[in-house]
């Protein structure tokens, strides 16, 4: 995996979401409708408005990180620095190396994390996209989880197995 880069969302990025977003509307998507319920939208040109604003907020609220796998938007405000990950190629990924390789090179090594699993009335899973939340506060330690370094290179451990750090 290549070190990030700081990019920009393409105008073609821009344009297929609010393309996406407008279908989603019109077929009224429940996903869609979820996170509208509050918003009264009268027509096609109120409900582009609508989601051409909330795409420019996004844009403008992020900064975009590009590297040989991975696209991640990194949304800061005072105490979480919310990473949204998804592959370039937008197929599913489950890496823990490489979830911990973002998160130490886009908010530093020794910055906490989490990713949630949530209640079933709070999940979004619309695409293959994955969340850190990673505190901002320096020495900030979870009161959960391991308190020492333990960290093997492929070598076994018992019956466990690990692959090499690449």
């Amino acid at each position: 995996m290549t070190k990030f880069t700081k990019a920009s969302v393409p105008k073609s990025e821009r344009d297929g979401s609010l393309a996406d977003l407008l279908k989603a509307w019109r077929s009224k998507d429940p996903a869609i409708m979820a996170i509208i319920a509050d918003v009264v939208l009268s027509d096609e040109d109120a409900a582009e408005a609508y989601f051409r604003n909330i795409i420019d907020d996004e844009i403008h609220k992020a900064e975009v990180w590009l590297n040989d796998l991975y696209q991640v938007s990194v949304r800061k405000d005072k105490s979480l620095t919310h990473l949204s990950i998804k592959r370039i190629d937008r197929g599913p990924c489950k890496d823990w190396r490489h979830f911990q390789q973002i998160k130490n090179e886009l908010c530093g090594p020794e910055m906490e994390g989490v990713e949630l699993y949530p209640a079933e009335s709070r999940l979004v899973d619309s695409a293959n996209q994955y969340h850190l939340w990673v505190v901002t506060e320096k020495g900030f330690q979870f009161p959960f989880g391991w308190r020492v370094r333990a960290v093997t290179d492929g070598d076994a451990f018992g019956k466990a197995k690990q692959r090499r750090h690449e």
